[in-house]
């Protein structure tokens, strides 16, 4: 790992420890190089993080912090990403349209 943050190939290798798809690893390493700057320096919670992703549920595991950050990689799809991952574990009608709004509002 760098000093000041991790590499395209670092991310990437994480990625494929975790099985991911080329589009999750494309996310997982955007994901990766914006947060906390590129510092995270705990390898093993990366990899967490790239489980989520492996698992597409990284919108639902995230606080406003770091879902902030999944809006910048999702950027105009953000909102439809967070439904999906919330009707995939099957999340009533009503609470999924409160997790969009809340992401709609964190994209203002």
């Amino acid at each position: 790992m760098c000093i000041n943050m991790w590499t395209l190939e670092e991310l990437t290798k994480i990625a494929n420890e975790n099985y991911l798809s080329l589009y999750q690893t494309q996310r997982f390493v955007e994901f990766g190089k914006l947060w906390k700057g590129g510092n995270e320096k705990d390898r093993d919670y990366l990899s967490e993080w790239a489980k989520r992703f492996g698992k597409e549920c990284d919108y639902v595991m995230a606080d406003n912090s770091t879902r902030k950050l999944l809006i910048q990689v999702d950027g105009k799809m953000a909102p439809y990403v967070c439904e999906k991952q919330y009707r995939r574990i099957d999340w009533c009608d009503e609470s999924v349209k409160d997790e969009v709004n809340n992401i709609r509002e964190l994209m203002e």
